[in-house]
């Protein structure tokens, strides 16, 4: 049935939640992992039992082992969402995470959803503000790459307007007709300089 099929989904869904924390999705590489606590480790082992447990999703036991599993993974995901400095993708992972609880909902009447839905809406809110923050950190970017290039094409004009202010100077010095276009020349590089 339904119930059966989505008591073996949640079930293995809160059993790998205790094997990877979602507190270590944001984990940076090279900070050192702690050790489990004991509230951890006892964690996990009630989410092993209710993912070891091959009874029907129907019976008391497995309800409560999922129950407990469901409510400690919730609590989880809120508090990674609070954590500040989250990434857009790591947020989205617990927002994901916290859909399926939602879907569990619908077969799992005793599943808290005014938690769960509170959870999820402060998460879009992350969600929009980490997404601005990423948008705003690649603006920052591809305006200094500009920068940089509008910066190295003036040096090479300015370069090559000298270069042909010195071209034209010599031809002064040799035909005074040329003494124009050698004070053109030189106002150019003027022009650049101050530019």
């Amino acid at each position: 049935t339904l119930e059966l099929e989505l008591g073996e989904i949640v079930c293995s869904a809160v059993a790998d939640a205790a094997q990877v924390p979602l507190r270590d999705l944001v984990r940076k590489v090279n900070e050192k992992p702690e050790p489990p606590t004991p509230e951890q480790q006892a964690k996990a082992l009630v989410l092993q039992r209710a993912h070891r447990l091959g009874v029907s999703s129907r019976t008391p036991q497995r309800a409560a082992f999922v129950r407990v599993g469901l409510q400690r993974a919730l609590s989880d995901s809120k508090q990674e969402m609070q954590r500040s400095g989250a990434s857009h993708a790591a947020l989205t992972r617990v927002s994901e995470a916290l859909s399926r609880w939602m879907s569990a909902a619908r077969v799992f009447t005793w599943i808290d959803t005014t938690t769960a839905k509170a959870a999820k809406e402060e998460l879009v809110r992350k969600l929009k503000a980490a997404r601005k923050r990423e948008e705003s950190a690649n603006y920052v970017l591809k305006k200094h790459k500009e920068h940089t290039e509008n910066a190295q094409q003036a040096e090479e004009g300015l370069k090559q307007t000298k270069a042909e202010a010195a071209v034209a100077s010599k031809e002064a010095a040799v035909n005074p007709e040329r003494n124009l276009a050698a004070t053109q020349a030189a106002n150019r590089v003027l022009d650049m300089e101050a530019k």
